[in-house]
């Protein structure tokens, strides 16, 4: 496990270091409400060239970002989900697999079972308003 402890300045750096460390594509985000999920998810879009300003697609619940060199970005947010049948009903499967792609998932715990065994845990924790430490697996 990486730990990294930052200023919300620094996003754009720690972004980077998770994309260039890490083996996969696919990736959960974990934290309480307003602790900087989709803010970081706009940072790697921001490091992947997204076309699209990214946000969050809370409502939506799945937004899809095109990057440079015609590379996707899904950011799935399953907050409003019932149960894993429903992000079934949605696709989430075709996303999952879909190995050119750069997955970023919030609120994930309802389709813990259907995660592929590559997918990183990022877990962010608030240590004060403009401070976060971020918990990196794979």
């Amino acid at each position: 496990m990486i730990s990294i402890t930052y200023q919300l300045a620094d996003l754009p750096q720690v972004a980077a270091q998770i994309l260039a460390e890490s083996p996969t594509r696919i990736f959960t985000l974990a934290g309480q409400m307003g602790a900087g999920k989709t803010t970081l998810v706009a940072a790697f879009g921001h490091i992947l060239q997204s076309q699209d300003v990214v946000a969050s697609p809370t409502f939506p619940i799945v937004n899809q970002y095109q990057c440079a060199n015609n590379q996707l970005v899904y950011h799935l947010d399953l907050y409003r989900l019932k149960n894993g049948q429903e992000a079934i009903d949605i696709g989430i499967e075709d996303i999952l697999y879909d190995k050119k792609a750069y997955i970023f998932i919030e609120w994930h715990e309802l389709i813990e079972e259907l995660l592929p065994e590559n997918t990183a845990h990022i877990c962010i924790q608030v240590i004060d308003e403009n401070t976060r430490t971020i918990d990196f697996s794979f």
